[in-house]
């Protein structure tokens, strides 16, 4: 978890680096810098590993309407991302 207690201990901005610019929603998930998750690159290996083995088993996944309908956020100020996620098979 992102260690984000404190958003705004830094008085001025810090500039994206190179590697993350162009992200289509940039977030902390893992963190930045120091406080980065050092597990990172296995939690994005195994969500490929879980990713790919659900889309195998049920080809016809997908979300059950449209975006708006089918999938709820948690608050922005929340670390959860999606609590609900309606699909069909």
């Amino acid at each position: 978890m992102a260690s984000n207690d404190k958003p705004n201990a830094r008085a001025r901005a810090t500039p994206t680096p190179a590697s993350r610019r162009g992200m289509a929603r940039p977030h902390l998930a893992f963190g930045y810098g120091r406080h980065v998750c050092i597990a990172q690159w296995l939690a994005r290996a195994e969500l490929q590993v879980a990713l790919a083995t659900l889309f195998t088993r049920l080809p016809g996944l997908r979300l059950a309407g449209p975006v708006e309908e089918a999938v709820e956020f948690a608050p922005p100020t929340k670390d959860i991302g999606i609590t609900k996620m309606k699909v069909v098979w």
